[in-house]
């Protein structure tokens, strides 16, 4: 990666990451707190604190209306023939899609996430991505030199291989014990970004017309050296903190999605954060900020990844659009409010209603005497015994409250 390159990125996440954090960061919190019914934190100690489940209820009730159109029917995708001689082409390429996305992927499920993460979050995003497996190891037993050839001639790596001889009607043939490693083909990978994680430059109007777009990403060192990149022992975190990501999350348990996690059990295990996605820039010098995919972490030298490609591929979906922005508003920015309001409401509906049939009870000191009498009136026993003397309205009676239920 270039100095230019560098400051490009940088640059564009802080100005992206100030963005987020001082205008929609708070309110993705919010959201989730109250889809989760969590204590609003003006709670008094005595009073009501039940919480109203707006925004759980309208986030629920309005995600099977997204979810239907494409899970209803026998394909999630159909691809129209534009002629009679595409007719093949597209049944093929239905075929193909729904089994990428419904088969080799968990297609329900990241379109649900995607989906409700909008809904809730303001965003939702979902990156796809051509990953080659992992080579399948394969072992066989017994192979003659014409089969262990063949095998050669496939294009199967052999890793470990043994001779041995066999009795074969009383001549002895040499055979071959191998283990080899098998080539899988490539599949598509889909994934969910968290809404917090996401990274997109201020400006944009659309995903394509960012500067930089990306997300944060943690990688264990084993992983990174799994994928091949060689200084998988020495990246270091990219500075999300410094760059203003470092809000709390709302299980105090658990590791911000920033943090690194410093009790790894060993060395490979660590995690380390770092920057994925992509980012425009003139590298080459012709005057054209071209779109680069970058895996950079921290330090100058901490790139493991910077290609040029032919555009960014988040596909980033918002539920409320606002014109010339990417994020818009979410189901649960109005549902808020109105959880606030009700949930104010029942609480003094509650309380009102507790006094009413619960209320304080006014003790004429100069006609209760006694230790016993006080004790009986503190007691909350149903059916209590007061004891005293004389009649009970001179020495206590109920304070009178309005009703407001």
């Amino acid at each position: 990666m270039t100095d230019k390159l560098r400051q490009v990125l940088t640059h564009e996440i802080e100005r992206s990451v100030s963005w987020a954090t001082s205008t929609i960061r708070e309110e993705q919190e919010r959201n989730l707190s109250y889809y989760l019914g969590l204590p609003l934190g003006n709670e008094v100690d005595g009073r009501s604190q039940v919480v109203s489940w707006d925004v759980f209820e309208i986030v629920e009730s309005a995600l099977p209306s997204f979810l239907e159109p494409l899970f209803g029917g026998d394909n999630i995708a159909e691809f129209q023939p534009t002629g009679p001689e595409d007719e093949e082409k597209a049944k093929q390429a239905t075929d193909y899609v729904n089994y990428q996305v419904m088969e080799r992927n968990d297609g329900f499920m990241v379109f649900y996430t995607w989906l409700k993460d909008a809904l809730l979050s303001k965003v939702g995003v979902v990156r796809p991505e051509w990953v080659q497996q992992d080579p399948e190891r394969v072992e066989y037993q017994g192979l003659t030199e014409e089969q262990l050839v063949m095998l050669q001639a496939e294009g199967k790596e052999i890793t470990e291989a043994s001779a041995r001889q066999i009795d074969v009607m009383g001549q002895m043939v040499n055979v071959y014990d191998v283990t080899v490693m098998v080539k899988k083909p490539g599949c598509l990978k889909l994934r969910n970004i968290k809404p917090t994680e996401f990274i997109i430059s201020r400006d944009a109007r659309t995903p394509d017309d960012a500067y930089v777009i990306g997300e944060i990403v943690t990688y264990t060192r084993s992983e990174l050296k799994e994928l091949g990149h060689k200084r998988w022992a020495d990246v270091t975190d990219f500075d999300f903190h410094g760059l203003g990501i470092g809000f709390d999350t709302l299980d105090p348990d658990e590791h911000d999605s920033v943090f690194r996690r410093d009790d790894a059990a060993s060395p490979e295990l660590e995690e380390v954060r770092l920057f994925k996605g992509f980012v425009k820039c003139d590298v080459n010098g012709d005057g054209i900020a071209e779109w680069r995919e970058v895996l950079a972490g921290g330090g100058p030298d901490d790139t493991l990844q910077d290609d040029e490609v032919a555009g960014q591929d988040y596909a980033v979906i918002t539920p409320i659009p606002i014109p010339h922005r990417v994020i818009g508003m979410a189901y649960a920015d109005p549902a808020s409010e109105i959880q606030r309001l009700k949930t104010s409401l029942v609480r003094q509906y509650l309380d009102s209603l507790h006094l009413a049939n619960r209320p304080g009870t006014y003790v004429n000191l100069d006609a209760a005497t006694g230790t016993p009498m006080i004790e009986d009136l503190l007691s909350d026993r149903i059916g209590k015994i007061v004891r005293g003397r004389g009649a009970p309205g001179t020495a206590f009676g109920p304070m009178q409250t309005s009703l407001v239920s």
